[in-house]
């Protein structure tokens, strides 16, 4: 009898220190899998702040790049701009330079005729007087 209690009390044992043992080893999959679970989530909000983080520095490139683009466009604007008004006023002053020497010329070719005509007129008068002085001379009276 000793012998079947013996038994039954080593294979009681045997049973409860299996138990015991896949107890401790069930919590400590348990603290394993709740450590991985945590560890799990935090990674996953770390990975969600990461992405709207990359988000909005990828945002913030965008903007800064469009204003580039705009400073840029603005900056040609202001170029062209002078460039065209600087034409303007070139393109005006050499109209005006020309205009004068239309002017100029126009003003030379009315003094020459103002001039030639005088010639013709002193040509014409002493012609006269030359005919005169000649008809006086030659007329004995």
């Amino acid at each position: 009898r000793t012998t079947i209690d013996h038994a039954s009390v080593e294979k009681h044992q045997t049973v409860e220190y299996r138990y015991q043992h896949e107890m401790m080893r069930n919590a400590r999959r348990h603290t394993m899998l709740k450590e991985v679970s945590a560890t799990s989530a935090e990674l996953y909000d770390q990975s969600s702040e990461s992405m709207e983080t990359h988000r909005l520095t990828v945002a913030l490139e965008v903007l800064a790049a469009d204003g580039a683009v705009q400073r840029e466009q603005i900056a040609l604007r202001s170029r062209t701009a002078v460039e065209t008004a600087e034409a303007l006023v070139k393109e005006e002053a050499q109209r005006a330079r020309l205009n004068e020497d239309v002017r100029l010329r126009k003003i030379k070719e009315e003094g020459q005729l103002a001039i030639d005509r005088a010639r013709a007129s002193i040509g014409v008068l002493f012609e006269s007087i030359a005919t005169g002085a000649t008809a006086l001379l030659s007329d004995p009276l």
